[in-house]
């Protein structure tokens, strides 16, 4: 008996599917200075707005606090169209229109503003750097996996190691699956639990998932053990591990 490759393609949707609440998606991670391009130092100065102009923004997010996002979408809109040639008044206008379409479930808007934002590049470094990261996490959600892993390269390469997170390499790995490149997803999603005092179960079966993509059923059973020994009450686990595990034995034989 070899693994049911219903079950396994469930694997696969579960893991999936839950990838973006397991990273944590539209969290904002610490990070440090960062670069223009791996290598490349950034050089902003301090920017500033004056008082009329905090006035606005303050008004603007509490409307946001308040959930009226389209009065803050509008307000900030148009603040946009005045803002002239202060790119980094354009910047923070981007930012803050990016967050009001994520907060209305509009991705792909929020997108194409963070990425003007990026682009503008006058924000100091660790917002700019932070939005690398969001932009990676609406890159995957988009299915555009390509631009997801170079602005996520980007991130890693613009943070201290210290402070590269879990989830970060979460993210990782489910851009390499969903690029089908297993053997890299495995390597991330490892990390990802070896960072972790209490890792997810989710994390568990995007591993179990791509071992069987591999084939490597000794390492799918490992996986499959620590499932059934931290989530007894799901049959799932017993059956696969069982399935497994009598394919090893007869291959053995």
């Amino acid at each position: 008996m070899i693994p049911d490759p219903d079950a396994m393609g469930t694997v696969w949707k579960r893991c999936l599917a839950a990838l973006i609440l397991v990273t944590g998606l539209f969290a904002h991670p610490t990070a440090g200075a960062g670069a223009a391009a791996c290598g490349a130092e950034r050089d902003v100065g301090a920017g500033a707005l004056d008082e009329w102009t905090w006035r606005q923004l303050n008004a603007i997010y509490k409307d946001v606090g308040d959930a009226r996002y389209d009065e803050a979408f509008d307000d900030l809109t148009a603040m946009l169209e005045r803002s002239g040639r202060d790119r980094y008044l354009q910047a923070i206008l981007n930012q803050a229109l990016a967050q009001v379409e994520w907060a209305r479930g509009r991705y792909a808007a929020a997108l194409r503003y963070f990425e003007q934002a990026v682009e503008l590049d006058t924000l100091p470094d660790e917002t700019h750097v932070a939005l690398l990261y969001q932009i990676a996490q609406l890159y995957y959600a988009e299915e555009r996996l390509e631009e997801a892993h170079a602005r996520l390269e980007l991130w890693f390469c613009s943070v201290p190691p210290d402070q590269v997170t879990a989830a970060a390499f979460v993210l990782e790995a489910g851009i390499h699956a969903r690029r089908e490149d297993y053997a890299a997803a495995l390597k991330a999603i490892g990390k990802a639990i070896a960072m972790d005092e209490t890792p997810k179960e989710d994390w568990y079966l995007l591993e179990l998932a791509a071992h069987y993509e591999l084939e490597q059923y000794p390492e799918a059973a490992a996986t499959l053990e620590i499932l059934v020994a931290n989530w007894p009450d799901d049959k799932r686990y017993w059956l696969q591990l069982a399935q497994v595990s009598d394919r090893l034995g007869r291959d053995s034989r």
